[in-house]
């Protein structure tokens, strides 16, 4: 198991993300903390529940947090949702 770190200064806020990553590249684990703001609330659990046991791949992580903020009505304040994305994507191996 990996643990990958990233965190981004959007406009309004920072995000950081924490996944554990296996050797399959699955995600077993993932944290999403920050000063940001998303309405409701609860949609960055969802997100992170939802991706739990997905490949770690941009395709997959990035339609599965996009249908999450349809099915959820969900808003971003202070930055996009491919910001927030790219964010996740974006994280690497901690040494």
């Amino acid at each position: 198991m990996k643990v990958y770190y990233n965190e981004y200064k959007a406009r309004k806020g920072l995000f950081k993300v924490k996944i554990v990553i296996d050797d399959g590249n699955i995600i077993k684990d993932i944290y999403i903390t920050g000063d940001f703001f998303i309405y409701p609330e609860e949609v960055i659990w969802i997100i992170e529940d939802s991706l739990k046991g997905v490949k770690f791949e941009e395709e997959t992580v990035s339609s599965i947090i996009r249908d999450v903020f349809a099915k959820e009505d969900a808003v971003l304040v202070g930055c996009t949702l491919d910001e927030f994305i790219k964010t996740i994507m974006e994280a690497r191996p901690v040494e």
